[in-house]
């Protein structure tokens, strides 16, 4: 099974101005980097005891 997702950002192109700086692609790349350059953020979210503590907080 295959999703799709599209965006038409024609309204927001029209009524604001606005156009994206990046491609989703670029997005995608940059954001993936940044996980692999930043380890000392993200690996303490894999421990037991964050696990514990989300399941305390958030049931």
């Amino acid at each position: 099974m295959t999703a799709a997702y599209a965006i038409d950002a024609t309204k927001i192109r029209t009524e604001l101005g606005w156009t994206p700086q990046e491609t989703v692609e670029q997005g995608l790349r940059k954001t993936i980097q940044w996980y692999l350059e930043n380890p000392d953020w993200w690996q303490p979210l894999l421990s037991e005891d964050y696990k514990n503590y989300y399941q305390k907080v958030y049931g």
